[in-house]
């Protein structure tokens, strides 16, 4: 749940999400050459373009993006119960709004 908490309760314009990433013992790997490190073992990956200035929705800013390309995992077979925003609700790691959710319930701390 630190790892969810990192990547999805913190900006990365005020951290490095891969620096922190390596201190919780998640540390990220070249894909391909001249892209950016990524976490191992996900699903997919996407590349981003931003298109235009963020938008100030309040409590959130809102990033329109083009997908320049999608890499899907070609290493081991991903097991069916891969971690999903569905399973991530279920445990009440994030809200149906998708927000990192707290206080964690605290059996899921950590995990």
């Amino acid at each position: 749940s630190s790892l969810v908490q990192l990547l999805g309760g913190c900006s990365g314009r005020d951290i490095s999400k891969e620096e922190e990433c390596i201190k919780l013992g998640y540390e990220w790997v070249p894909i391909e050459e001249n892209l950016p490190h990524v976490l191992p073992k996900c699903s997919h990956y996407l590349s981003l373009k931003l298109q235009g200035d963020l938008i100030d929705a309040g409590s959130h800013d809102i990033a329109i993006c083009r997908v320049d390309s999608m890499m899907v995992n070609d290493g081991e077979p991903l097991k069916d119960n891969h971690l999903s925003t569905a399973a991530l609700r279920k445990m009440g790691i994030i809200t149906e709004q998708g927000r990192v959710a707290e206080p964690w319930p605290v059996d899921q701390r950590d995990k």
